[in-house]
């Protein structure tokens, strides 16, 4: 599977390469950019499987609630 995926800011977008799979991994947190990439890639007719890395940092209990609450929706 060949897959790029490019996040810009301030303004979100991304750019696919074709893959012969649908399916990606998307590293993910509780923000806005993770928001816009996941929604583009469930756009483009993705399966995405969002992967979250725990490190310790206080802020991420309110991290992963937003997180949660957007993969919910």
């Amino acid at each position: 599977m060949r897959f790029v995926a490019t996040l810009t800011f301030p303004t979100p977008s991304v750019r696919l390469t074709r893959g012969t799979s649908s399916s990606v991994v998307a590293l993910v947190s509780g923000g806005p950019d993770s928001a816009a990439l996941v929604h583009q890639l469930l756009a483009d007719g993705r399966r995405v499987v969002p992967i979250y890395l725990r490190g310790g940092l206080t802020w991420e209990s309110a991290e992963l609630v937003w997180l949660r609450r957007w993969l919910r929706a």
